[in-house]
């Protein structure tokens, strides 16, 4: 597999657009895309060499008599491949045609990947709903928004016309351009849930037969895609209807010979079918007499993306109204006009106006790059037609050039044991790498904080709520620090104190750690949360300086959280609430005898819980991940402890503990084995015979192989056991020594569960 950079997908865009922003005015060329709700540009802000700049327009807010600077706003948006923009906002007048907009929201980049600067545009221009917008901490109004609460158009409604072979194609704003759409407009309504603009779009014909998808197919209308993509069963549909057709995966998408004969195709929008010609299907040249192919699959993607291949074949309304809708209607035009259209135009035309839009010189067809863009857009998942898909753990575009086989393992739900799996570990792919601390008895992360940032190894704890750091607030010597990175907040222009909040935190070893909070920008994987809340230590107690990581992260749910006087979010809980993760879900796999554990948050990975997961609903009360955990396995004999009993399954203990009653079980089957009170716990000869265990989580019993009983060396041939009592605990622990032998998936959402598969 190989990653799509951005230098092949970016430069794809066919039409752009002028726009004025400023007093005096500086007329950017931008992308119009009513796939996104942003209004970004390149501005004087970001540093860029001149051979970089040559052939773009720079926007200069300070050069603006009308600029107002935004105090605290900023927007970042990615991409799939890892190209990123960034920056801060300002409030300006912008003209677009002849409407002037004033106040209007402007996302100056101040951070653009190398990527940015080999595209054609100055920027891109939203007309998606506003619900997309990503400037933080408080959304902002798209211009179409603006156009209409100022009064500079009477209606909520905008057009676009594209052309395939000429300069002509433009957008109106507030009206409908009488001599463009003079046949009637088909309408339909706008499903919004997602900000898009979304509609039904049930039927698709090839050749001279009508396929029904069923009325929950629907589409969506975006200018800022290339291709169309549309389901699996169309796609094997259509291609198997042309002769040499075939799915090359080297290339990236469905290709065929660009002689051949290819069926005519008509695309829906509710229940009318609008023509693409057949010749429009040779997107472009694939090599070998070969065309690639301009229809390529969504992959799992649950909408078809109408693209600007289908949209240079019709003439499209955006209406933004209270009840949105889009209409379509065929071109080539008719010369009559009919007499409500007449009416319509003698009523609106006065409000609105058009904006030309300009070919992008640097534009050059490539189908795959098309297609992974949208891929990227759409963060597509992967099915057997889309050598493309989107990463969520890398958060990029992946080109996977050869078939795969999975192998599926298969079982019945609601067994006394779970089976073992067989688990490929060279097919994870890890959004944190852990590394193995102290002899695998700990798991660190790499966590990065403030501007610029410095990069701390912390535990991810799913037994507490804390986000906690060593800081340069805390006085230590040379020796002490070695080894470990300080984060110095003084030091990062992100930072912010947190008057009067303090912290406080004790663990059941007797060790502690407190001091003060900031809030900061915080990097995790290719995750950027901001405004976090950081817990800077100014005391540690000398247990946490012999320890080797730099810190923790909380991953428990947020009443654990111990702020005062107000408690503060966690990193999860801002990753959801920023937008950042799909689901507030986050997993965890760590491995026994490498450094290829990981955790991810947003999704699962399906390439490494190849089993099926067994769910188990969560008891909050305590803030812990609490479940059910009535049974024990202990040699060939299931234990049952009662209904009542529970485990909390936690990331930030190592060993397992359960009750006195189940440790007396267990070690009465182990010869020599004994409670050795000076080591402190459990210890058994080393060559002894151990029995086989299982511990349950919900109804499910997952094995640890009994060889991993033996934890440590305890001297004189002797081992100490790696599962203990719980003493007067009510609760049972499942640490890492469980953890290492199971998938296991954390969801936070309004009914919190957990899912588990056996490794």
């Amino acid at each position: 597999m190989t990653i799509i950079r951005a230098n092949d997908i970016q430069n794809d865009t066919e039409y752009a657009c002028p726009v004025t922003i400023g007093s005096p005015g500086v007329t950017l060329t931008l992308d119009f895309d009513t796939g996104s709700s942003d209004f970004w540009v390149w501005s004087s802000e970001f540093r860029a060499s001149r051979a970089q700049l040559e052939g773009h327009q720079i926007y200069n807010p300070h050069k603006s008599r009308t600029a107002e600077s935004l105090p605290g706003a900023t927007w970042e948006i990615g991409y799939g491949d890892g190209s990123h923009a960034s920056g801060n906002v300002v409030m300006d007048t912008i003209a677009i045609g002849d409407i002037t907009i004033k106040r209007q929201a402007v996302e100056v980049a101040q951070n653009l990947s190398d990527e940015f600067l080999r595209g054609g545009s100055d920027g891109l221009l939203g007309l998606a709903f506003p619900k997309l917008n990503t400037v933080r901490p408080h959304q902002q109004k798209t211009p179409m928004q603006n156009m209409v609460e100022q009064g500079l158009v009477k209606d909520p409604i905008f057009t676009v016309k594209l052309d395939k072979h000429d300069s002509r194609g433009y957008y109106t704003f507030g009206y409908i351009n009488e001599h463009v759409h003079a046949s009637k407009l088909y309408w339909q309504k706008v499903i919004t849930d997602n900000g898009w603009w979304e509609v039904v779009s049930p039927y698709v014909r090839i050749g001279s037969k009508i396929y029904n998808r069923g009325r929950s197919n629907t589409a969506i209308i975006d200018t800022g895609t290339t291709l169309i993509l549309i389901d699996d069963e169309t796609i094997e549909r259509l291609y198997s209807q042309i002769p040499g057709a075939t799915l090359d995966r080297s290339l990236g998408g469905y290709i065929f010979p660009t002689n051949t004969r290819v069926p005519e195709l008509a695309f829906c929008v509710g229940r009318w079918l609008f023509t693409v010609p057949s010749k429009d299907l040779a997107f472009s040249d694939a090599g070998n007499g070969m065309s690639y192919g301009a229809i390529q699959s969504r992959g799992q993607n649950k909408q078809d993306i109408l693209g600007d291949v289908f949209l240079k074949h019709v003439y499209v309304v955006f209406d933004q109204g209270k009840n949105p809708r889009v209409s379509a209607q065929l071109r080539p035009v008719l010369t009559i006009i009919s007499d409500w259209l007449k009416e319509w135009w003698a009523r609106h035309r006065p409000e609105g106006f058009s904006v030309r839009a300009h070919r992008n010189a640097k534009h050059r067809p490539h189908g795959p790059s098309a297609y992974a863009k949208s891929i990227k857009k759409y963060k597509i998942g992967a099915t057997n037609h889309t050598p493309f898909f989107f990463d969520e753990v890398m958060a990029c575009v992946w080109h996977h050039k050869h078939s795969k086989r999975t192998k599926i393992h298969t079982y019945t739900p609601g067994e006394a044991c779970a089976p073992l799996v067989d688990l490929d570990s060279d097919d994870g792919m890890s959004i944190v790498q852990a590394e193995d601390i102290q002899n695998d008895s700990e798991y660190a992360c790499p966590v990065t904080i403030g501007t610029p940032g410095v990069t701390l190894t912390l535990d991810f704890d799913t037994g507490s709520s804390d986000f906690w750091v060593w800081s340069s607030e805390f006085r230590a010597t040379r020796a002490q620090l070695e080894g470990h990175q300080i984060y110095n907040p003084d030091k990062s222009r992100t930072a912010e104190r947190l008057p009067g909040a303090t912290w406080k935190i004790s663990y059941g070893d007797g060790s502690s750690a407190s001091g003060d909070v900031i809030l900061d920008t915080v990097m995790i994987g290719d995750i950027k949360i901001k405004r976090q809340a950081v817990e800077l230590s100014r005391h540690l107690s000398d247990e946490f300086l012999k320890g080797g990581s730099d810190g923790l992260l909380g991953l428990a749910f947020p009443k654990l959280n111990t702020v005062q006087p107000y408690q503060q979010k966690t990193p999860m809980q801002n990753m959801v609430e920023q937008g950042l993760v799909k689901e507030p879900i986050f997993s965890v796999k760590l491995d026994k005898h490498d450094s290829r554990g990981y955790y991810t948050f947003g999704y699962i990975n399906e390439h490494i819980h190849a089993s099926q997961l067994y769910w188990r609903e969560v008891i909050t009360d305590n803030g812990l991940w609490e479940v059910a955990s009535p049974y024990v396995k202990i040699g060939s004999k299931i234990y049952d402890r009662g209904r009542s009993n529970t485990a909390i399954i936690d990331t930030g203990t190592t060993l397992i503990l359960m009750d006195d009653e189940t440790i007396k079980h267990l070690y009465s089957q182990i010869p020599g084995a004994k409670l050795d009170r000076s080591i402190g716990g459990y210890v058994f000869p080393t060559d002894a015979r151990v029995p086989k265990l299982a511990f349950c989580v919900g109804r499910w019993l997952f094995t640890v192989p009994s060889e991993d009983l033996a934890f440590s060396d305890a001297g004189n041939g002797m081992s100490y056991g790696a599962i203990q009592s719980r003493g007067q605990n009510k609760q049972d622990i499942l640490g890492d020594v469980f953890l290492k032998h199971v998938y296991v998936v954390f969801d936070q959402g309004a009914n919190p569960r957990i899912g588990v598969a056996q490794r």
